[in-house]
């Protein structure tokens, strides 16, 4: 068959385990060290910058989406697969259609059983839906698409011991236990460390230094503790003492239901650190150059105290730093440069407040437009907004209350950050609260959402005294109903066009 002009193939590149341990075989002989495993060795080798390098390992590709083809037109998913397959590009091989949940639970459990003889190591299935006009209907959330799930196996477990329990400080100033563990492989990889989450989970499992413990890694990547084997615990196990004090700051901690936390906020070097790293990260500001380890480096010389910092950094101070030349600190100072043009999405979710992860961000952003409006939100308005509900309401609220917060962001502003509001049209619909219910035909619900935006309004996901207009699709359900018991005004989707003009 002959192929289209334009085609883009979306697919997986991998090590066979035979290939893997060949691979191993020549690297001990030529005195290198061996890898792991099969995983690690493909994804360093995808990331080599020599590409020869790239060129001696036995990778292969495995199709498993068809992205642009012109010239075809596709209704499902399993007939873009046999098109590649005719082509004679290699896919996925154990692609089956299946008609119900029952089928697939049958299929995971023969995928289960034939793991361990598959020639490539895999840790589950994924599930997707074959018509891609449902595809297209059902839609994405932030990171992963609503017509797919990935189905796991179960993880591989081992028994090893627990040394100690080291309390980690994360950029919020939460402390997370992290177990100290005798090393043992699960799943070719040495496991020495393994999350214990919170205080919690500590209690919960009743796990203490000295025991023996099952540990596994959450979908053959994370190590974490499964369960304590009490009947094997020695007489000299001890309790895991809780932090009093913060283990980088030393100052006080505060406990809530699940976690501690240090309360020296402004000058934890641990929580800076980590404040530094999230806001300069691709999904926020997206600075790159200022790295984990200059970040790091930054805050223990006392060169940057706040975020804002950065906006401070001039070449004769970086200079004065070791392996730090004239080409890398002038590339560093472009990209806090280029770093003032963003987005307003991007500047919430770079500040770091609590629970806001990227689609929170961005359903604020959306929700109100304008940094502004966001700080003078009340908590009624903030869980007007899609994704947001009580609990990140008031992180949010609090973070804006804040006077430390407050003098942050002022300082970011003044340092001449600009960011594109959400909505560049009219204000025709300022002050509006409007909710979409049911199938819209000529627009997506996200397209109608922009368009409300575009012109000053905002949409929430549900139906209240404060919303001021609903319009109803094909199938309005319960929040027609609500709407109608309210006294809402109500239009349908030709009015909603008619009023906006388009």
């Amino acid at each position: 068959r002959k192929a289209p002009d334009l085609i883009e193939v979306r697919g997986e590149a991998f090590l066979r385990i035979d290939d893997f341990r060949e691979l191993n075989r020549r690297l001990l002989e030529e005195g290198e060290t061996p890898f792991a495993n099969p995983r690690n060795c493909t994804s360093g080798s995808i990331k080599q910058l020599d590409p020869k390098v790239t060129q001696k390992r036995p990778l292969r590709f495995a199709a498993y989406a068809l992205g642009r083809c012109e010239g075809k037109k596709f209704t499902t998913h399993s007939a873009s697969i046999q098109f590649l397959r005719e082509l004679g590009l290699p896919v996925v091989d154990d692609l089956v259609e299946i008609d119900s949940i029952g089928e697939v639970q049958k299929y995971y459990q023969k995928m289960v059983e034939k793991r361990e003889a598959l020639p490539y190591e895999i840790d589950g299935i994924v599930i997707k839906v074959d018509h891609l006009t449902t595809r297209n209907a059902l839609g994405t959330r932030a990171k992963s698409p609503r017509w797919a799930i990935a189905y796991k196996f179960p993880s591989r477990e081992e028994v090893t011991e627990v040394l100690g329990v080291d309390w980690q400080v994360g950029r919020t100033g939460k402390l997370t236990p992290v177990a100290r563990l005798k090393p043992v492989p699960i799943g070719g990889v040495t496991v020495s460390n393994a999350t214990l989450h919170n205080s919690a989970q500590i209690e919960r499992l009743d796990v203490r230094v000295g025991d023996f413990i099952v540990v596994t890694r959450s979908g053959d990547v994370i190590p974490y503790v499964v369960k304590v084997l009490s009947s094997r615990r020695p007489s000299s196990a001890r309790k895991i003492v809780f932090p009093r004090v913060c283990p980088v700051c030393g100052a006080s901690t505060i406990r809530t239901e699940t976690d501690f936390w240090c309360e020296n906020v402004l000058a934890c070097p641990e929580q800076l650190k980590g404040a530094i790293k999230h806001f300069c990260s691709r999904g926020a500001m997206n600075i790159e150059g200022v790295g984990r380890e200059w970040v790091d480096i930054l805050v223990d010389k006392g060169i940057l105290a706040s975020v804002a910092d950065l906006y401070r950094l001039e070449k004769p101070v970086l200079l004065t730093l070791d392996r730090m030349g004239e080409k890398l600190a002038g590339n560093m100072l472009e990209a806090i440069e280029r770093s003032k043009n963003t987005t307003l999405a991007r500047l919430v979710y770079g500040l770091g407040i609590r629970q806001v992860g990227e689609a929170t961000a961005g359903a604020l952003a959306e929700g109100f437009g304008t940094l502004e409006r966001l700080q003078e939100a009340s908590l009624e308005e903030l869980v007007e907004v899609d994704d947001v509900g009580p609990i990140v309401a008031k992180e949010v609220r609090d973070f804006f209350d804040s006077t430390a917060s407050g003098k942050v962001v002022g300082k970011l502003l003044a340092a001449g950050i600009q960011y594109e509001e959400p909505r560049t049209g009219s204000d025709l619909l300022r002050d509006q609260i409007i909710v979409f219910t049911g199938g819209l035909e000529s627009m997506t619900r996200d397209e109608a959402k922009s368009v409300v935006l575009s012109h000053g309004g905002k949409t929430s996901q549900t139906v209240s005294k404060k919303v001021t207009l609903v319009v109803a699709g094909t199938g309005g359900g319960s929040k027609l109903e609500r709407a109608q018991k309210l006294g809402v005004r109500i239009i349908d989707e030709s009015g909603f066009r008619e009023m906006v003009g388009k």
